[in-house]
């Protein structure tokens, strides 16, 4: 049976603390080539920006995981990036079912 991601991992908005994790995540080795990486200043950008949403993965463990959507105009979300810490642990998968629910559902809707 496969490693699964932590049973407490819950999908948080972030914020400005959160870009040293949101920087080491994006700066795994195995994304080099695959993802971009942005400045702590151009984190700080994005995170001010009412056409943007940071949505992380958080579990006991810290920040499993993130993504960040842009365009958000309903119902077209723009997905700019999106990566987890660790690979094998189907974090990515839950990531990004709970990014679809959050962007499609009722926090969408609502201004979330």
């Amino acid at each position: 049976m496969p490693p699964t991601a932590p049973a407490a991992a819950n999908l948080v908005a972030l914020a400005v603390a959160d870009i040293p994790e949101i920087m080491r995540i994006e700066r795994v080795p195995a994304y080099q080539g695959s993802i971009g990486t942005f400045t702590a200043e151009h984190h700080r950008a994005e995170l001010a920006s009412p056409d943007a949403r940071y949505l992380g993965l958080r579990s006991t463990d810290g920040l499993e995981g993130f993504a960040i959507l842009q365009e958000f105009r309903q119902p077209v979300v723009r997905l700019r990036r999106i990566a987890v810490a660790a690979a094998g642990r189907d974090s990515g998968t839950v990531l990004l079912r709970a990014v679809l629910d959050w962007a499609f559902g009722t926090n969408a809707t609502a201004g979330g």
